[in-house]
């Protein structure tokens, strides 16, 4: 994991200040996207949070077919901030105190930031715990006798049910072709109906 990402992850950094809290957001003001260099979103939430600005780099908790857990960028080289007059006055290019440039606020082709809409930030926000982690929604696990199916391949959409599992594999029963056949799929390949 790189320092960058690392500074912003509760348990790595308890002192902080790359996280969130929704209770930071400026009510009144616009939300928009500032787009950053590689690997400077870090530099970019400690420049914009010493001017005042709230801002917001979602990470998502990840978790791997091997169910092992890892913090990614929800939107890598992206952070989501709300700015006032000051950043307007001076423009839209993200500089650190040396004059290197971090990034910059996007923009329509006339000029103006572009502004995410109240409804999605809502919706982010809802969806992110008091650290400002968006979690992936928790599947149903799939078990002997359940409905599952097929998400792609060959036999996409063809629904069965669970004769079997293991750790990383669910078996279906399918009817294929007027008959009964038991189908082996990554636990991943299959979705549990009803």
């Amino acid at each position: 994991m790189n320092d960058v990402l690392a500074a912003s992850l509760p348990g790595q950094n308890r002192n902080s200040d790359t996280r969130f809290l929704p209770c930071a957001s400026i009510p009144s003001l616009p939300w928009h996207v500032a787009y950053t260099k590689p690997l400077r979103e870090a530099s970019v939430v400690k420049k914009l949070r010493e001017e005042g600005a709230a801002v917001w780099r979602p990470i998502k908790l990840f978790r791997g077919p091997n169910r092992q857990e890892r913090y990614e960028p929800m939107f890598p080289r992206y952070v989501l901030m709300q700015m006032g007059g000051e950043r307007l006055k001076w423009g839209y290019t993200i500089r650190n105190q040396y004059g290197y440039e971090l990034g910059n606020v996007l923009r329509s082709p006339a000029g103006v930031p572009l502004v995410i809409p109240n409804a999605a930030m809502e919706l982010l926000i809802r969806q992110s715990d008091d650290q400002g982690i968006i979690h992936e929604p928790v599947k149903p696990e799939m078990h002997c006798g359940g409905l599952g199916s097929v998400l792609g391949g060959p036999l996409a959409s063809f629904a069965g049910i669970c004769t079997r599992t293991s750790r990383d594999r669910v078996w279906l029963l399918l009817a294929v072709m007027g008959g009964q056949t038991e189908v082996g799929f990554r636990r991943d390949a299959v979705e549990l109906v009803g």
